[in-house]
């Protein structure tokens, strides 16, 4: 996945590996790993706690588009004053998302065309947290952050386990708290809704150029982070096999509302959540606007969230911040992660004379 300086990268280098899986029919999936190209020194008078993030994705946004907050991230935990240090961030693609979805072409056409459902994110992630990609340090402080539906299946990948975790934290970024028995009805509001839009999207273009000037003119990608805007320009777009000179997006549209379209994994997750409160500390990121759920989606959240406050490790609200958080404001997403990671992760500071 190389990158212009545009881009960024620095001071980040990226290695991707790929695995295989099998929930109904064999996909194959691609999981990067972040780290620091210059080691943080570590002063004697100040050890600092050390921890590894496994971070997964929301629908419709790739990987790649984290890396603006990894390297934020990264950024903060390099303060003098951290008393946390991060090993390394690896990102888990859905195997129907970006160069996922090109390994998986034939598969995804031939058995998930209208449907692709949660339950087979979280059957990679859990083959993921199996198998001997993670080293044994990196397992030994695993914190998960999960955006938006990515919530649901992490939570998938888990169950029924009720100890002896893979993960040591949670950290759910614009992932609401629903009950599938009052979410299912505005649900189904939303995916028509979703779908519908979908269908009139635009899928072919001339040019990187007159495709990143159409998605910037849409939501949600027109709120996105200029940084986004520049990795979008260089990872999701390939070559149009039906359209000979012109370029299409690597996700296309069908497979992005086949992943919207619920298998009840998005709906069942938190019924397990509650059963783990006390052996996973659970911290609830959300954005300040309401721009994606429907106001009867976004009462149930926040009546839940104050529900089961007591039993959250933490609940944090990032002011002019929708539901696409990551992608919108990762600076702030980043300082924020780095604050609870400090807070609750963090080794305390020595005294000082």
């Amino acid at each position: 996945m190389p990158l212009s300086p545009e881009a960024k990268l620095h001071p980040l280098s990226c290695a991707t590996f790929e695995f295989e899986y099998s929930h109904d029919h064999p996909l194959r999936a691609l999981a990067s790993r972040y780290t620091l190209l210059e080691r943080i020194p570590q002063h004697a008078s100040s050890p600092r706690a050390t921890c590894s993030l496994l971070i997964c994705g929301g629908l419709n946004l790739q990987s790649e588009t984290w890396i603006p907050v990894i390297k934020r991230l990264y950024q903060h935990v390099s303060l003098p004053d951290s008393r946390v240090t991060i090993r390394s961030v690896w990102v888990i693609e859905r195997a129907n998302h970006g160069d996922a979805a090109l390994l998986n072409e034939d598969a995804l056409r031939k058995h998930y065309s209208v449907i692709f459902p949660g339950i087979q994110y979280a059957a990679a992630i859990r083959t993921f947290l199996a198998s001997n990609i993670l080293s044994d340090v990196e397992r030994s402080q695993l914190v998960a952050v999960a955006h938006s539906a990515a919530g649901s299946s992490i939570l998938r990948a888990l169950e029924p386990a009720t100890s002896n975790l893979p993960i040591s934290r949670l950290m759910l970024v614009e992932s609401p708290l629903f009950d599938r028995e009052h979410a299912w009805e505005p649900m189904q509001v939303l995916y028509k809704t979703v779908a519908a839009s979908n269908a009139r999207r635009k899928t072919s273009w001339s040019s990187v150029g007159e495709a990143m000037d159409y998605f910037k003119k849409r939501f949600p990608c027109k709120v996105y982070h200029p940084e986004v805007w520049q990795i979008m320009s260089e990872t999701y777009f390939r070559t149009d096999a039906s359209n000979p000179g012109r370029i299409t997006t690597k996700t296309t549209v069908e497979q992005e509302t086949a992943s919207f379209l619920d298998d009840g994994t998005h709906l069942e997750a938190f019924r397990y959540l509650r059963k783990i409160f006390h052996i996973l500390p659970t911290h609830i990121i959300r954005g300040e606007t309401e721009d994606i759920w429907t106001p009867e989606l976004y009462r149930q959240s926040y009546a839940n969230n104050e529900q089961y406050r007591e039993s959250l490790a933490s609940i944090s609200v990032i002011k002019g911040a929708g539901h696409y958080l990551p992608v919108q404001m990762p600076d702030e997403l980043a300082a924020e992660m780095a604050r609870l990671l400090n807070e609750f992760i963090g080794k305390p500071l020595s005294a000082r004379l």
